[in-house]
């Protein structure tokens, strides 16, 4: 295995914007009304579909696999409580709680 190779540059460079930038979309939670999270959720779920989509078309229509489909299921349905969580607790402790839960959770599920 090469650890020098090219497309691992570009791998961390990838992973070092996901950390810069993981959490900054509930930044608009925290300074705007956004209602009960259902639309706030819609426009995540948008994005999100708005960015997957063109990797999905580069990468040739890859076969699709149901079991990552429930999970985003499952994450779309607990990401409609971020809304009411963060307004509640606020961004800082309310992330904390979420990310031991997932921690607790992805740890019991393995």
């Amino acid at each position: 295995i090469c650890f020098l190779n090219i497309n691992n540059y570009f791998d961390y460079l990838f992973l070092f914007i996901a950390c810069v930038f993981f959490g900054s979309n509930y930044l608009p939670v925290k300074h705007y009304e956004t209602g009960d999270g259902f639309f706030f959720q819609f426009i995540v779920c948008v994005a999100i579909w708005l960015s997957g989509f063109p990797v999905y078309w580069i990468r040739d229509f890859p076969p699709f696999y149901y079991l990552p489909f429930i999970g985003g299921i499952i994450w779309s349905t607990g990401n409609l409580c971020t809304v009411p969580v963060i307004k509640l607790l606020g961004i800082g402790l309310g992330s904390l709680f979420w990310n031991i839960f997932g921690i607790v959770s992805g740890w019991t599920i393995a």
